[in-house]
């Protein structure tokens, strides 16, 4: 279903779909080859991490065929300009009407109070955005459980500088059907869910 509305919707962003039933490592090299030669940005690493960065998992014992796309400047656009938006999405292959996708923002930023808190609200609203133009577009509902994942690879959990009260978690979760985590991992648990504790 999600696959499907995606190559309808974005047929551009479907080109770089691929599936695998391994783990994901997501790693981000915009910053990292900003100065070189040859320009990286969001990369999947599928069942093997990357050595030369640090990275987002998605942990995937369970072996369920599992999607993604990497996002760029290109993956939306409006007026002729991009729009903001988050790394990446993921989403089971054979996905229904209430199946989980995962949107995922990761911020290489140090072990910083100040830094890390200007870093996480700018993660929160790409992830936002992203989540709307999918429910805009009709790609995902309401009954899709959004999981939106701040990730910071270069510090440990919990992250310093900013944290929603668990009221706020949960009137996300009630209202949006929105799952929103500061985490550098999480897992697989079936089609439906997904753990990140």
């Amino acid at each position: 279903m999600i696959k499907l509305a995606v190559s309808t919707q974005f047929p551009h962003q479907y080109v770089g779909y691929v599936t695998t039933t391994d783990s994901f490592y997501i790693a981000d090299y915009t910053d990292q080859t900003k100065t070189s030669t040859v320009k990286r940005g969001v990369e999947f690493h599928l069942g093997t991490a990357p050595a030369d960065n640090v990275f987002f998992t998605l942990t995937n014992n369970i072996g369920l065929e599992i999607g993604g796309i990497p996002f760029d400047n290109s993956s939306f656009i409006c007026g002729g300009n991009p729009r903001s938006q988050c790394e990446c999405v993921v989403f089971p292959h054979d996905s229904t009407t209430d199946s989980w996708v995962l949107f995922s923002e990761l911020k290489y930023c140090q072990n910083n109070t100040t830094k890390n808190s200007k870093q996480i609200k700018k993660a929160i609203r790409q992830l936002y955005r992203t989540r709307h133009y999918y429910v805009q577009h009709g790609i995902i509902t309401k009954q899709n459980t959004s999981y939106l994942i701040v990730s910071l690879p270069l510090q440990n959990v919990p992250f310093k500088g900013f944290t929603p009260t668990p009221a706020q978690l949960v009137k996300l979760k009630r209202d949006r059907n929105i799952i929103l985590a500061f985490r550098n991992n999480s897992s697989v648990i079936d089609q439906k869910l997904l753990s990140v504790v």
